[in-house]
This record gives C-alpha cells, sequence and structure tokens, in this order.
C-alpha cells in the first residue's frame, strides 16, 4: 500500500471514530439512550418495542406519536383487528357503540373505528388522549371516535354501550417476571372491580390480558357473574411469539371452532394443522413463553367445551343450553358431546370427555350451591360466621368429589363401554363402584346444604336486626350530640355566671376590706379624742 492510501485509510479511521464520539457524546447528553435509525432517543426500556414498531402500528412512519408506557402497553396492530372484529359482529345487533375504557394511545381504538363508526375511548391521562387522538388523524377514524378524559369507575354507571374493551395496565414489563399472574395484579384496580365496572355498561365483555394470566380466575368472572356468561379464551400470537391472552364474554364469546394466525392478514388466514402445537395447559398457570413455531397461531378456546388438542369439538355447554339429564340438567349443562368431523381416537375423544366433565363439576356444582355462593360474595360481601365457613369448605369437597364420579358415569353411558378398550373399561367399572359407594352420601349433603342455607338466612336476618338496631343508635347518638351542645351552652352560661360570681365576690372582700379599714381609723379617732379630751378640759 502507498503512501496515498495509507493517508486515505487514516483519514477513513479518523472519520469514523469521530463519528463514534459524536454519537456517543449525542447520547450521554440525552441519558445515555440508544438511538435509532431514523434519530430517535430509544429509552432501554422501550428498546425491544422499538424494532417491533410496525408490528405495533404499521403506519408508524406516517407520524405515529406514543409515550413511553405506550410503547409497552399498546396491542398490537394485527391483535387489535380481531378485537375489533369480534366486538364489531356484536355491536353491529345493538346500535354498534363500543366502549374502550383504558385507550391508551389509541391501539384498539382505532381498530375499532376502522369496523364500527361508534367508538368511545377513555383514558385518565390528558396526554395519552392527545397522543391517540393524533394517531386516530393518521389512519383517518378521529371523527369516528369520542375521546374522553376521565376516571371509567366514575363514569361506568352513566355509559350505555354494547361491547366494553378492557385493556387494563399490566403493571409494565416487568409482568413477564411473575410466573403466575392473578388479576390482582391489574392496574388501577384488580381485575374483579374492573369487571364489575363493565358489567353495570353491558354483560358483552373483552378483555385483553397477559400470556401468564391465572385462566381459573377469568373463569371465575364467567360463572360468578349473576346470570354466568359465555366465555371464550383466545391465545394471540404474532410471528410465531406469544403476546397476551384475550377473553370474550357473553354475545362477544364465539362458538367458531377455528383456529386462527394472528400475524396473518384476514385473507390469509387459516387453521393451524395437526401436530403444530401441543394442547392448552388448564392448570391455572396460564401460558409460558417459549421457542417460537412457525406453525403457531392464535387458539380459540371456550371454558366449555373443551380444546381437544389441535382440534375443538362443538360447544358442548352453556347457560342458554339444557338437558333432560338429572344431574347435570338443573345447572343448565348439556352434556352431549358432538365428535363427527373430528378425526380423534377413542382414547383421545375419552380424554376430551375427562377434560369437558372437570369443567363441569369444577365450575358449576349445584345452581343452589352457586347462586349461594354468589349471595354471599357479591351482596353481602362476608361470610357471617365461621361455622358457615366450615360447612360450606366440607359441603364443597364433598359435592366436588361425588359429582365428578357422577359425570364419569354419565360419559361411560353417553359414549358406551362397548366401544373402549379392556383397561378403559376396567377403570369405568371402579368409577361406577364408587359413585356406588357414595350414594348414601346424597341425602347428607342435601341436608347439610339446607343447613347451611338456613344459617346464612337466619345470618341474614341477624343482620336486619343489628342494622335497625345500628339505625336506632344512630338517632340516639344525634339526640345524645344535640344533648350535649345543650349542655356545653349551659356550661358556658354556668361558667359566666361563676366568673361574676367571683368578680362580685371580689368586689365585696375589696369593701369589707375598705369598711374595716375606716372602723378602724374611726376608733383611732375617737381614742385620740378621747385622749384630747382628758387632756384638755372642755370648759363650759
Amino acid at each position: 500500500m502507498g503512501k496515498a492510501g495509507r493517508i486515505s485509510r487514516g483519514r477513513k479511521i479518523r472519520r469514523r471514530n469521530k463519528i463514534k464520539q459524536l454519537v456517543k457524546s449525542t447520547a450521554q447528553k440525552h441519558s445515555s439512550l440508544p438511538i435509532g435509525l431514523d434519530g430517535m432517543i430509544i429509552s432501554p426500556v422501550v428498546k425491544k418495542y422499538w424494532f417491533q414498531r410496525y408490528n405495533l402500528f404499521s403506519l408508524y412512519d406516517e407520524g405515529i406519536q406514543m409515550d413511553e408506557e405506550g410503547w409497552y402497553s399498546v396491542t398490537p396492530e394485527e391483535i387489535a383487528i380481531k378485537h375489533a372484529e369480534k366486538a364489531a359482529a356484536t355491536a353491529a345487533a345493538g346500535g354498534g357503540v363500543i366502549i374502550d375504557c383504558f385507550s391508551g394511545v389509541g391501539g384498539n381504538s382505532i381498530q375499532f373505528a376502522q369496523k364500527c363508526s361508534n367508538v368511545i375511548a377513555i383514558d385518565i391521562d390528558p396526554q395519552k388522549v392527545a397522543l391517540a387522538n393524533n394517531n386516530a388523524k393518521i389512519y383517518g377514524v378521529d371523527e369516528y371516535i369520542d375521546f374522553v378524559v376521565g376516571d371509567f369507575f366514575q363514569l361506568a354507571s352513566s355509559l350505555k354501550g354494547d361491547v366494553v374493551f378492557l385493556s387494563p395496565p399490566w403493571g409494565g414489563p416487568t409482568y413477564t417476571t411473575v410466573e403466575k399472574f392473578t388479576l390482582d395484579l391489574l392496574q388501577p384496580r384488580d381485575g374483579y372491580s374492573i369487571f364489575q365496572a363493565a358489567q353495570k355498561i353491558t354483560p358483552n365483555i373483552i378483555m385483553f390480558l397477559p400470556r401468564n394470566v391465572n385462566l381459573h380466575q377469568v373463569e371465575e368472572l364467567s360463572w360468578l357473574s349473576s346470570p354466568p356468561l359465555n366465555l371464550q379464551i383466545e391465545v394471540n400470537y404474532v410471528e410465531g411469539r406469544l403476546k397476551g391472552i384475550t377473553a370474550y364474554f357473553g354475545d362477544t364469546a364465539s362458538t367458531s371452532t377455528e383456529l386462527w394466525k394472528s400475524d396473518e392478514p384476514d385473507a390469509k388466514r387459516r387453521k393451524v394443522t395437526k401436530g403444530s402445537r401441543p394442547p392448552l395447559d388448564h392448570s391455572g398457570d396460564g401460558f409460558k413463553a417459549r421457542t417460537p413455531n412457525p406453525m403457531d397461531g392464535a387458539e380459540v378456546v371456550k371454558s366449555m367445551p373443551e380444546s381437544a388438542g389441535t382440534n375443538l369439538v362443538q360447544p358442548s355447554c352453556g347457560v342458554t343450553n339444557t338437558s333432560n339429564h338429572a344431574l347435570c340438567g338443573n345447572a343448565g349443562i348439556n352434556v352431549s358431546l358432538d365428535f363427527q368431523g373430528a378425526d380423534l381416537s377413542k382414547e383421545r375423544q375419552t380424554a376430551i370427555c375427562i377434560s369437558h366433565y372437570v369443567k363441569v363439576y369444577q365450575f358449576w356444582v349445584h345452581p343452589d350451591l352457586a347462586d349461594l355462593y354468589r349471595t354471599i360474595v357479591l351482596e353481602c360481601g362476608h361470610i357471617p360466621s365461621m361455622a358457615v365457613v366450615k360447612s360450606a369448605e366440607i359441603l364443597v369437597i364433598l359435592t366436588h368429589n361425588l359429582l365428578k364420579v357422577l359425570c364419569d358415569m354419565r360419559y361411560a353411558e353417553e359414549v358406551g363401554v362397548s366401544t373402549l378398550s379392556e383397561d378403559t373399561i376396567a377403570y369405568w367399572m371402579d368409577k361406577v363402584g364408587e359413585a356406588e359407594s357414595l350414594k348414601f352420601n346424597v341425602g347428607w349433603v342435601r341436608e347439610l346444604f339446607d343447613g347451611l342455607k338456613a344459617r346464612w338466612e337466619l345470618g341474614r336476618s341477624v343482620g336486619s336486626v343489628v342494622e335497625r338496631l345500628r339505625l336506632e343508635v344512630d338517632t340516639v347518638e344525634k339526640d345524645v350530640h344535640i344533648l350535649s351542645m345543650k349542655m356545653k351552652s349551659a356550661h358556658a352560661a354556668m361558667v359566666k355566671v361563676c366568673i361574676d360570681a367571683g368578680k362580685a365576690r371580689d368586689a365585696y372582700n375589696e369593701g369589707k376590706k375598705n369598711l374595716n379599714r375606716l372602723q378602724a381609723a374611726l376608733k383611732e379617732n375617737e381614742e385620740k379624742f378621747v385622749k384630747l379630751t382628758s387632756t384638755h378640759p372642755v370648759r363650759a
């Protein structure tokens, strides 16, 4: 290499070092934040979300604006589109009003407005509302959205709509560090309070929740409602990565068995083929992140029916279905399962039915029990006595075990033991034997339940008496307060009288002292006069 080449190379190295130094100094001026390809200063907290910016907003380069919280809280656009499709399908029948209760920077509100002409977007942060308004203008849907700055919990009682969408804050990116995300970790209040506030508007609710959410708690929201709501759980993937769980309640819950891929356009959505992914885990621990699979999609599963691996059986129960079966009919459960069109082995069908009946006896133990539980928890908010608590625990445990066996027997009758293997037949015969041995407990369960109900009614009657006594005590307290005020006034008057009496007594004592002095002076003068007259007799 010649001298000129060495000089040219040296200049390039110096220029490169100068650029690096300039970039480093610029980053230091901005608290050492990394710089994006478009020159934007990016916080380390949202760096990974910035690289996914086109998944969040496909029109990001057109002028989308987000604050730091918006980067990690906005719903990815493909998932928001799916939410909008389900919400619009339900809202269309009622006039088409969708309420986004925690709108943030507008990710979901924009997609709702793409499908529906009446959207209400609520957020307590004025800055986020301004950002959402700007983003809606970029998508050309701002005229279909009414942005409201306010507290959803204060506005809920006055709102009217056909579908409510809930995507409350998850607590930031740290939610992934929790093994099991419970609903009480949601912000600004726990998930139960948020859900109850939304029910004041409509039972048609969509909730977007973390991927590691406790699914048992999500199902509790459904069966604790009065009446219980249909529930559909959807697992959302984007580019093979699990992003969250969507729970559809009420009319938004679909009976469709399609498995869809959330990162593909509508026209390219397809059913996920067999073997693409293991069945969902309903242990309550939620869904954990794992190595992305190119065949990943968003699996749709209702709390009833149960997922059948990569296929789904037709809906087998719900609050609107009925059955003539003595056990399940009273609870509004249709115990028949339809496997037509599903290429499943008998063993797989057995597994599906077992899992299905687990759902039945776990969440639909008995309609009277469900009503009693709702009365205790929702209406009164407390248990009246420890005796009721212990009775309820015994009752639930016994009924839980008893109905499991009875449901197993019902499955054996429907499927037919003759179509199963010898091991399966032996298994079901053992279950029948267990059921026969537990039959004597049925009457005791009813007696215990009646006693529990009587205790609860007694507790309520005692509670009403206590309430009346409390009102009487309040009245007496008011009277005592009035008397106390009168006594204070009388005491003040008496104190004033005492003060005046003290002053009079002091004046009297002072006058008495003056009188004594005058008397002493008079006596002294008399003595002087007597002495004077004795020494100097008065001439006649």
